[in-house]
């Protein structure tokens, strides 16, 4: 067999091997034991037990192209072997450094660069891994050069974007929020209300105490809200931070309840329905305002990293728990300051009650479901939403 065809040979010989799925990669970085200290003790991601990669050990640059380890301080680190000047064109940072790697079992010194994740930056990070482990796939020697051409995406003028962007539960929390906001501004084009009326009534981004209410927060004077509350979990249990946030005394108070999970069958993520919202759903006038609301949601919203925020997995809704508006009454039993006694109330020594809500099973007189937000409404529900928008 000639050099040409024994190459083709090894290619497919590669090709066969396993390809990772989203669940294995992050069980993968679950299991990751923790650094010891200043020392880096990857578990490699050409791994022959996988056969994720092709195992190549005796590279020059290092014992891998590619790994991660996890330090003592719970963060990740994604290890690029090879010298400083090989990865030149990833500037260092408080996030990049370069440094040198001892090998376990040889004791041989090695150079790398690392990139540091947190917690929050982790779904990127299992993006990123996939990508190297699918290049390193068809090269087992793959080079820097290739390696930051597929890491800098990730990366603007020296330090990571990652680092701006929200975190996984900032994303989910503003991708529940604009969902509703999207609806609300279908139904306000269809009834001729003005969109600036929408807006005024979307407070999520300037930690009000409802997500939406009908009249400035600022007097007390609201007759309705909703809360919008999205989870990941396969439930419709949603976390309340306050014994305050449920009350609804005065008030028709109602949580938007979405269950969205990341996924290769998923439709949309939070930049398509930002971007939808922006050019599509919102008058030319209002996209300042807009734009102000999403800067200051949570950590703060840009489309400057929207290179970034592309790249993310899109969510899909669960089909047994559909999105839905459900009213707080006595029947849905969430805790509230009228679930203490008022003597008690009134001398606590305690504060910042948190606690979680299972909204599943309620009767339907309760709950108005409508599983796709975008087409017609049942009526209670478009009457609850067109009281939330009308001047």
């Amino acid at each position: 067999m000639n050099e040409g065809l024994m190459m083709k040979h090894n290619k497919k010989m590669q090709a066969a091997k396993g390809i990772p799925t989203d669940s294995e990669i992050s069980l993968w970085l679950d299991n990751l034991p923790l650094s010891t200290g200043e020392d880096l003790l990857p578990e490699y991601t050409s791994d022959k037990i996988r056969g994720w990669t092709p195992d190549s050990t005796s590279l020059p640059q290092g014992p891998a192209p590619f790994a991660v380890s996890k330090n003592q301080a719970d963060f990740f680190e994604l290890i690029l072997f090879g010298k400083d000047s090989s990865y030149r064109r990833i500037s260092s940072s408080s996030r990049v450094e370069n440094k040198s790697y001892i090998e376990p079992s040889s004791k041989k010194s090695f150079d790398c660069t690392t990139i540091r994740y947190d917690h929050s930056q982790r779904n990127l990070l299992e993006i990123l891994i996939k990508h190297l482990i699918y290049a390193n796939r068809d090269d087992s020697n793959i080079s820097p050069n290739t390696v930051c051409t597929i890491v800098l995406p990730w990366i603007e003028t020296g330090s990571l974007d990652i680092g701006d962007l929200l975190s996984d539960n900032e994303q989910l929390g503003l991708f529940g929020e604009l969902y509703l906001l999207r609806r609300l501004l279908v139904l306000a084009t269809k009834h001729k209300i003005p969109h600036i009326e929408v807006l005024n009534r979307w407070s999520g981004p300037d930690a009000e105490k409802r997500d939406f209410a009908n009249t400035d927060q600022s007097t007390d004077a609201m007759t309705i809200a909703i809360e919008a509350k999205a989870t990941s979990d396969g439930t419709r249990e949603h976390r309340i931070s306050s014994v305050s946030q449920l009350n609804y005394t005065n008030l028709e108070l109602y949580v938007f309840s979405i269950n969205a999970r990341m996924g290769t069958t998923g439709t949309e993520n939070l930049l398509d329905i930002a971007v939808d919202i922006h050019n599509n759903r919102l008058d030319h006038d209002c996209r300042p305002l807009y734009l102000e609301k999403l800067g200051s949601y949570g950590s703060g919203f840009s489309f400057d990293h929207q290179r970034s925020y592309s790249r993310i997995k899109k969510y899909e809704l669960h089909d047994d728990y559909p999105p839905a508006l459900i009213k707080i009454t006595d029947n849905t039993h969430a805790m509230t300051e009228d679930s203490f006694k008022v003597a008690h109330w009134g001398n606590k020594n305690w504060s910042s009650v948190q606690y979680t809500l299972n909204l599943a099973g309620l009767k339907d007189d309760t709950m108005f479901v409508n599983k796709d937000l975008s087409k017609d409404l049942d009526s209670d529900v478009e009457e609850v939403l067109l009281n939330m928008i009308r001047p």
